[in-house]
């Protein structure tokens, strides 16, 4: 008998070692719930919706729309001036002239698509200019007529 008990003690310390045995449980707090991550995300908003918002005056849905293409906007301006201060003034530049003509958007779903082609116009421009002004530094390019009083105008600015 003797031996069966010990065997039986032998077994009920390797399940449940001394030291647990005398540490009673702990007292668990309740905790505030958090947000379950396993639980299904809400599907994003659609672009036209938030352009259809945006165009009832609604300033959070374009401030939405932003954020969501701000990379791809900056990008396009970027890869024309290759000069990131110059990228992200264009890029507002083209986020101003979309809030202005947001209204003219007829196809709401095609926001990312018009937003990109008013930076690309404008980073177009802009690359257009800086490469005549280049030319016309060099003396390729003879001075517009209508420009001539604006450069006498400029000239004397200097001597001054």
């Amino acid at each position: 008998m003797e031996g069966a008990a010990a065997a039986r003690m032998a077994q009920h310390a390797l399940r449940f070692p001394p030291h647990q045995a005398a540490v009673p449980a702990p007292r668990l707090r309740s905790v505030p719930p958090v947000a379950d991550p396993y639980a299904p995300a809400r599907a994003p908003i659609a672009d036209a919706a938030l352009v259809g918002r945006a165009q009832q005056g609604e300033g959070t849905a374009f401030a939405t729309l932003v954020l969501r293409h701000r990379q791809a906007l900056f990008g396009v301006c970027f890869r024309y001036t290759q000069d990131a201060d110059r990228a992200a003034e264009l890029s507002q530049q083209a986020l101003v002239r979309a809030l202005e003509r947001l209204r003219s958007l007829r196809e709401a779903e095609r926001f990312r698509g018009w937003l990109l082609a008013i930076a690309l116009n404008l980073a177009h421009h802009e690359h257009r200019r800086a490469t005549r002004a280049l030319r016309f530094l060099d003396g390729d390019e003879a001075v517009p007529p209508e420009a001539e009083h604006r450069l006498e105008e400029v000239e004397q600015t200097e001597t001054l």
